[in-house]
């Protein structure tokens, strides 16, 4: 029913159930971390983020672990981290999933030794 009430126009589209809420608004985009920072709150410990980094390559705060498919990528893309599921033999590029706890020690890294 919720799909129906999206495509019938209902915006904001809010979906509750006994363990969450989910909200959907149609035509409204996030231009700011600010702003994404001020929807989700202030009671977060860390936010996973995918598809946003035109908002958070300026953002000094944010770890950026860059998904990669090929080492090309490696010299377009600005990141703390490369990681991959492919087959790239590059020392610079973490090998996923067997070098998970390298990444988990990237992402646990105070900001200020980073």
């Amino acid at each position: 029913d919720s799909w129906k009430h999206g495509e019938a126009g209902a915006n904001p589209n809010i979906i509750i159930s006994p363990n969450e809420v989910t909200v959907i608004w149609r035509n409204r985009g996030i231009n700011s971390m600010d702003e994404l920072l001020n929807l989700v709150g202030e009671d977060i410990d860390f936010l996973v983020l995918e598809g946003f980094y035109r908002l958070i390559k300026q953002y000094k705060e944010a770890i950026k672990i860059v998904l990669v498919k090929d080492k090309e990528e490696v010299a377009d893309i600005e990141g703390d981290a490369f990681a991959t599921f492919e087959d790239i033999d590059r020392s610079e590029i973490i090998k996923l999933p067997e070098q998970y706890p390298q990444l988990l020690k990237i992402i646990l890294q105070p900001s200020s030794s980073r």
